[in-house]
C-alpha cells in the first residue's frame, strides 16, 4: 500500500492539491474507483478525518 499525503483540514490548505498528490500517490490503484475511495481515508487526519467519518453512510456515490 502506498504511502499519502495527509490533508488535515485547515483553511490554508488546497483540496484541489490534497486530490491530485493522492490521485498521483495511488499510482495504479486510480483504475478501481472502489480501491480508490476505500483508501482516500487513509490521506485524511484531524479535522478532515472527523468530517468524512460522520458523513451520513451511502452519502458518497462516486469517486466524481
Amino acid at each position: 500500500m502506498p504511502k499519502f499525503s495527509k490533508i488535515v483540514g485547515e483553511l490554508k490548505e488546497s483540496n484541489v492539491e490534497h486530490l491530485a498528490h493522492f490521485q498521483i500517490e495511488c499510482g495504479n490503484l486510480t483504475i478501481d474507483k472502489f480501491l480508490k475511495m476505500k483508501y482516500f481515508l487513509s490521506s485524511l487526519t484531524k479535522n478532515v478525518f472527523t468530517w468524512f467519518t460522520t458523513l451520513p453512510p451511502i452519502s458518497i456515490y462516486t469517486w466524481a
